[in-house]
This record gives structure tokens, C-alpha cells and sequence, in this order.
């Protein structure tokens, strides 16, 4: 259920008189949503791994299949890398305000 405009309008208020008041602080009610993206990019980075390997191991018997899955694990670590890289630039951007 969305938030009314002045429950929304409320809330950012708080938000900003807590970043005003204790940066840390406030950098801290964020760290988990990174972490998690921290830990979907790993997951995904080893599923990606796990079926590229499949691929090449299938290539023995289907090379056009066992490409084709190859480059689905190649490109689930790609955007594992992409999920990570943007969650630093995140947090790197929180930093600066």
C-alpha cells in the first residue's frame, strides 16, 4: 500500500533531519540493501559459473547447444559484475551527500 503524499512528504523529512544530524547513522539504515546486492551478484556469479562450465561440457555432444548455454553462463556473471558495480556506485554516491 503506497504511502499517502503527506505520510511520503512526513517520512522524507525525517530522512533528511537524519542525514543532517547523523550521517553514519544514517548510512547504516542502507548497508543491508547493499549487502544483498552484494549477495545476489555472488549467487548469480556462481550459478553463472556452474553453467558455463555445463556449457563447454556440453559443447562434446552439441556444439550449438552447448554454445548457446555457455553464453547464458557468461552472460549471468556479467550481470552479476553489473549488480555489484552498480551497488558500489551507490553507495559511493550516498557518500557524497
Amino acid at each position: 500500500m503506497p504511502l499517502s503524499d503527506d505520510e511520503q512528504r512526513r517520512l522524507d523529512e525525517i530522512e533528511h533531519a537524519l542525514h543532517a544530524q547523523d550521517p553514519d547513522l544514517a548510512a547504516l539504515g542502507r548497508a543491508p540493501v547493499v549487502n544483498r546486492r552484494w549477495l545476489l551478484g555472488g549467487v548469480l556469479f556462481a550459478l553463472g559459473a556452474v553453467v558455463l562450465v555445463v556449457g563447454l561440457v556440453v559443447t562434446a555432444e552439441s556444439l550449438p547447444v552447448g554454445i548457446a548455454v555457455a553464453v547464458v553462463g557468461a552472460l549471468l556473471m556479467g550481470g552479476a559484475v553489473a549488480i555489484v558495480a552498480l551497488s558500489r556506485a551507490t553507495v559511493v554516491s550516498l557518500r557524497r551527500h
